[in-house]
């Protein structure tokens, strides 16, 4: 099993929902490289 943590930061955005999924990829290379598996982000904010 594969573990990758890696804390970063995302550009702001008005309010309301929004896709990060290539942000993420981006902040994680090492996912491109995984063919199944779970992806847990936590959001540290008052408002996610």
């Amino acid at each position: 099993m594969k573990i990758f943590q890696q804390a970063f930061a995302i550009r702001e955005r008005k309010r309301g929902f929004h896709l990060i999924t290539d942000e993420v990829v981006n902040a994680f290379p090492e996912l491109r490289e995984i063919k199944i598996g779970i992806c847990q982000v936590f959001i540290q904010h008052t408002s996610a």
